[in-house]
């Protein structure tokens, strides 16, 4: 059901594939946070829960797995590191601990394709080490990029570069400048805004 509550059915694009959730993209409809709806992947069905809905350049939603169902993407993710090998490779398990959240995330970004006019806007799916711009306009992947941050009381100036680009939809933006104690810091600061909007009265 739509979050007008009328009964849909569309085939959609789907990114950010994890074994509890994902993103979909090219809704036709609006859909209520909270609300579940039924996914098919494949032959595989299951029971998702909204967590996020907005309107952009097209409707996306971000869902996460119902609990007691089965990933129905679950053949086509990459496997998981084995607690062995995170112990024998540090730089794996540092990577693995800079979980994503969907928390709208203010970010300015500015390069030679902007002829230097700042592109203030707000990220989702935000870590310590890179963030999702939705955009109408996407830049081409490897494309270089000025950022500034505020979190905390901290204000980051650094570089960063175009990973991912979805047409009409966004971009994958990785921090490459980044250290590893400012990328700790941040993700520690996003970490609490993440808590802090699920302790929100109606969230």
């Amino acid at each position: 059901m739509s979050a007008d509550g009328i009964p849909f059915s569309q085939n959609v694009s789907a990114r950010n594939l994890r074994a509890d959730g994902a993103m979909l993209c090219d809704l036709s409809v609006l859909l209520a946070a909270g609300d579940v709806i039924g996914l098919q992947s494949g032959i595989r069905k299951a029971r998702f829960r909204i967590v996020n809905s907005e309107r952009l350049s097209s409707r996306v939603a971000e869902i996460c797995l119902v609990d007691g169902q089965a990933c129905p993407w679950a053949d086509i993710l990459p496997p998981q590191p084995s607690p062995a090998r995170l112990d024998r490779e540090p730089g794996l398990r540092e990577k693995r601990r800079f979980t994503r959240y969907h928390i709208p995330f203010p970010i300015e970004l500015n390069c030679e394709e902007t002829n230097g006019i700042p592109m203030r806007t707000v990220a989702s799916d935000v870590s310590g080490r890179g963030c999702y711009v939705e955009t109408f306009f996407p830049l081409p992947v490897g494309t270089q990029l000025n950022f500034v941050v505020h979190f905390g009381e901290r204000k980051v100036e650094s570089t960063a570069i175009v990973r991912a680009c979805d047409g009409g939809v966004g971009m994958g933006i990785e921090f490459v400048g980044l250290n590893l104690d400012t990328q700790t810091e941040m993700q520690d600061c996003i970490e609490n805004q993440a808590r802090a909007a699920k302790e929100v009265p109606g969230r």
